[in-house]
């Protein structure tokens, strides 16, 4: 008989919050998409032992004790740059001898996976700062002003430079076949120099730079494809242009020249190649040229002209708009550098699905009062807690350092119930507070750790996500921060 999938750990914590909440085990096996009889299962499990965890099952132990895996897992958080050959060595010092393979699945189960290190923009203080600050000043920006803006920069495409990847299928020891490899040669066989712009309604004009540019050949190109490219795109009266910090950009005499010109101009924070949506464009007209396998750089040229004008708009260019949403926010906050905005935004809008429902939606709002609160412990505080935010007119409470062991849900009085998560009674925790009349409404309830969890609940076809979240300065670990 073939083995079954074991439900996840979260999975079953959501039929107990959920059978805790009042829900039917039918209802609760519809909404998760679980069958009657294993909700059933694991209620009378939680009922019989407090607990959703596996149960000791006869078999083989693991080789990494608990504690070997807490001390793998510590180490990895502190210094992701570590080695498997280097946990290997920490753990035979300790007593355990085990292989690379082990520590990679032993990592993955805790949802560890060894990944490529991302390449970021080199950032000071000041640029995180510029960064974030832009990021605030256009967060309630509507659509309609980033369709009015025309994004520039310019880029290097090699002859034979690694443009994008490519796979081929192949026979064991056959790698060097000719059919089988990409010829290489130094300096990526010679390149040329592009600047191009385009706005929401489609790529404009894109032209090949000659020579090493300077302030004065800048504003030639501006002042021969700017205004041509704006009329081709029909942009409304008051368009704005974007360009990055380079020196030719900001020189006094080019801000003069556009002054004089009339053009508006977007405040653009230095070091943010990442945050310009023309960088998916590149990459499209990159992807696409390689596979056009261009011999030399005048077939080079007329190639990327020829891509250029091929990118549709609708997709590459509508979906490439900065998507400034709380997401963004978030990611830049936590290091500077969230990576490209336009693949965030893309994330938060959705597919024409999506759009749908958010149209249908349009016009639904809720009043809630929503508060957060450092209780230091929840002892003897649950109806001071509920006094408190029934006399304040408060909904849902957020409260971090509750200090109370296991994951229940319990009413404090007065009307509100707690949700709550911790492993240890004398530190940490983290629980949202709700009114009794919204407990019906909550979908899921996501214990992370005793440090975050959340609530995803529905109210009057509002879908809501309150997350509740504890990240001292000293002491917490950086997966937890992140």
């Amino acid at each position: 008989m073939a083995k079954t999938k074991e439900l996840s750990k979260d999975t079953r914590n959501k039929i107990v919050d959920l059978h805790q909440a009042g829900k039917t085990k039918s209802a609760i096996g519809k909404q998760l998409g679980v069958k009657k009889s294993t909700v059933g299962a694991i209620i009378r499990k939680w009922k019989t032992y407090r607990t959703t965890d596996n149960l000791p099952r006869s078999g083989a132990p693991r080789k990494i004790s608990p504690r070997g895996v807490k001390m793998i897992t510590r180490t990895v958080s502190k210094n992701p740059r570590t080695t498997r050959g280097d946990l290997v060595n920490d753990l035979q010092r300790a007593g355990t001898k085990v292989t690379k393979a082990t520590i990679s699945n032993t990592l993955r189960r805790q949802g560890l996976k060894s990944c490529s290190a991302r390449r970021v923009p080199l950032l000071k203080p000041v640029h995180v700062r510029a960064r974030l600050k832009f990021a605030r000043e256009h967060l309630d920006d509507p659509e309609e002003d980033w369709e009015n803006v025309i994004w520039s920069d310019e880029t290097k495409i090699e002859l034979f430079g690694k443009n994008s990847t490519c796979r081929v299928w192949r026979r064991k020891n056959a790698e060097l076949h000719p059919k089988n490899t990409i010829p290489t040669v130094k300096h990526g066989g010679g390149n040329i120099m592009l600047w191009g712009c385009f706005s929401a309604k489609g790529p404009g004009r894109l032209i090949r730079v000659k020579e090493r540019m300077n302030g004065a050949m800048y504003r030639e190109i501006l002042s021969k494809n700017l205004l041509p490219s704006a009329r081709a795109l029909k942009m409304k009266r008051g368009w704005v242009f974007q360009h990055d910090n380079d020196p030719k950009h900001t020189a006094r005499a080019t801000k003069g020249w556009l002054r004089k010109k009339h053009f508006k101009v977007l405040e653009w924070p230095s070091q943010s190649p990442d945050l310009n949506p023309i960088e998916n464009l590149w990459r499209e007209l990159k992807i696409r040229v390689a596979q056009r396998q261009p011999q030399n750089i005048t077939a080079l040229e007329e190639i990327c002209m020829e891509e250029w004008a091929k990118l549709p708009a609708t997709e590459n260019c509508k979906s490439s708009r900065p998507g400034l949403t709380m997401t963004a926010i978030g990611a830049v906050d936590l290091q500077g550098a969230g990576g490209n905005w336009a693949t965030v935004g893309q994330r938060s809008r959705g597919g024409r699905r999506v759009r749908r429902q958010r149209e249908k939606r349009k016009g639904k709002s809720v009043g809630l009062r929503i508060g957060t609160l450092n209780v230091g412990t929840m002892t003897g505080k649950g109806r001071e807690l509920a006094d408190m935010m029934e006399r304040r007119k408060v909904d849902i409470l957020c409260v971090q350092e509750n200090r109370w062991k296991g994951s229940k849900a319990r009413s404090i009085g007065a009307g509100f119930k707690l949700f709550y998560y911790g492993v240890d009674s004398k530190r940490n925790g983290v629980g949202v507070v709700l009114k009794e009349e919204f407990v019906r409404n909550v979908l899921e309830v996501k214990r992370v750790s005793d440090r975050v969890m959340s609530l995803k609940l529905e109210i009057e076809g509002v879908m809501l996500n309150v997350v509740s979240g504890y990240a001292p300065q000293v002491s917490c670990e950086f997966q937890f921060l992140e």
